[in-house]
């Protein structure tokens, strides 16, 4: 007979296998892409993939109350924890995956510099295929909410990618951005329509947003650090290797500070300082990026990731804890399930607005690039071919090279001033998260359908 220590070891051990990969897989690409080894054609084409993988994630978080595909990995670990644990308790075993989660990020670009020098960059993907059983169809069918999971999808993408391609493939002006904003607003609307009148069993119950405090919680976390390597690979001339190497003090301390915070949560009952800590870090830690050019020394860069670091550890898993004692325990998956997609769509918005300001101050900066590199060269290091095309940079002459490395710095400057006032926005969100006792009794949820409409009922009433 396994007794309790052993038992919750191997569910965490089971449980943490998807969380690492899924955080590896979002971020191995990240070295692989501006190399030579990727063709000249394909580079745009791989980049684009990245982004709608990430995309795509962030759309099925929600597909089917508990997510779908790799979606479905993130939140349902998750949901296991909170279901296994009591609200004290669950912040030490959150710290825990948070730790994996950041190792495996750290090490995504590591591996990816690894497989595109001495295999192929096609491996970054190659080691996602897992070999799953087939599951077959259950009862059940008929309680999913399908149009909420349609239209949450299709508004997602769709808002998204016309951020992704508006001003680089498309001018912002164009029919077909503005068309697929429009939509996508609509589409989204559509959802919440579906959510309050029309859903049976919601996949995001509006009433999670009826307090103050659980929206702020869902606006704590931010993430920023996918094009740290492009900065080490464009303005440093770092390998994709070495690109992976200097990311490491943003992975450890983050890592070590989500584990801390979770123990302290678990000890002492509280969450609303680790969550102030880490946003007011956060915003200083991404405005100390701003700082970042072509002189800033290796130790400069890693006394800024350390105090970034520091900030975004904290609030990986605390707002968790905090919107879960928040809302009431039948709630708690579905809460869950809409914190981990709004974190996951913050993600992909800081990928996606993140690139569309940097490609489009390198395109603002095409005339000068045409002027004292060439039309050729400066063709391949304007608006979306640049991240892209990172590599040409150190093929350059001394002269040319430090044009080009001077763009790339200046505009991944916008980059960090971008991502510094949405962690403010976060900071000041923080101030209004309520304060609740964490309970150390454990109240085990009921599943199934019958459950399900009795919770209904339960509101309803």
């Amino acid at each position: 007979m396994m007794d309790a220590k052993d038992a919750t070891k191997e569910i965490l051990t089971t449980i943490a296998n998807p969380d690492e990969e899924k955080s590896q897989e979002m971020t191995v690409a990240s070295t692989a892409l501006p190399t030579r080894q990727v063709e000249s054609h394909d580079r745009s084409k791989a980049r684009i993939t990245v982004v709608m993988a990430a995309l795509c994630l962030s759309a099925f978080l929600t597909v089917l109350d508990f997510g779908a595909g790799g979606g479905g990995l993130i939140i349902l670990v998750n949901i296991c924890i909170s279901d296994l644990f009591s609200a004290r308790n669950r912040a030490a075993y959150f710290g825990l995956i948070a730790i994996v989660w950041a190792v495996a990020g750290a090490i995504g670009p590591l591996l990816g510099g690894l497989f595109t020098q001495l295999l192929s960059w096609r491996w970054c993907f190659y080691i996602n295929y897992l070999k799953v059983p087939e599951t077959p169809l259950v009862a059940g069918l008929k309680a999913i909410d399908w149009l909420g999971s349609i239209t949450i999808t299709g508004a997602t993408l769709m808002i998204l990618l016309s951020l992704e391609f508006g001003g680089v493939i498309f001018p912002w002006t164009s029919p077909k951005v503005i068309c697929v904003i429009t939509f996508g607003l609509v589409t989204g609307a559509l959802f919440f329509l579906n959510e309050a009148k029309l859903a049976r069993y919601p996949i995001m119950p509006l009433r999670l947003f009826k307090r103050r405090s659980n929206i702020a919680a869902l606006l704590t976390y931010i993430s920023g650090s996918y094009y740290l390597p492009l900065y080490f690979h464009a303005v440093h001339g770092a390998s994709p290797v070495l690109s992976g190497v200097y990311l490491l003090p943003y992975a450890v301390v983050l890592s070590l500070t989500s584990a801390c915070t979770g123990i302290f949560i678990c000890k002492t009952g509280r969450y609303l300082e680790p969550i102030w800590f880490g946003t007011i870090l956060t915003t200083l830690g991404f405005g100390l990026f701003i700082d970042l050019d072509v002189s800033t020394t290796l130790v400069k860069i890693a006394l800024f990731q350390i105090v970034a670091g520091l900030g975004v550890g904290p609030n990986f898993q605390a707002p968790l804890i905090a919107l879960q004692t928040l809302v009431s325990a039948k709630d708690n998956a579905s809460g869950t399930s809409a914190f981990i997609f709004t974190r996951n769509l913050a993600s992909s918005i800081s990928v996606v607005l993140g690139g569309v300001v940097f490609q489009n101050c390198m395109e603002l900066r095409s005339a000068q690039l045409s002027e004292e590199l060439g039309p050729v060269i400066a063709a391949q290091l304007s608006g979306g071919h640049a991240a892209s095309n990172a590599m040409v940079v150190q093929s350059l002459e001394l002269a040319q090279r430090d044009v080009a490395r001077m763009a790339f710095s200046e505009s991944l400057r916008m980059l960090w001033v971008l991502y510094a006032s949405v962690a403010m926005v976060g900071m000041v969100a923080s101030g209004f998260i309520g304060r609740q006792t964490l309970c150390k009794e454990h109240e085990e949820p009921m599943t199934g359908l019958e459950n399900e409409e009795a919770k209904r009922k339960g509101f309803r009433e």
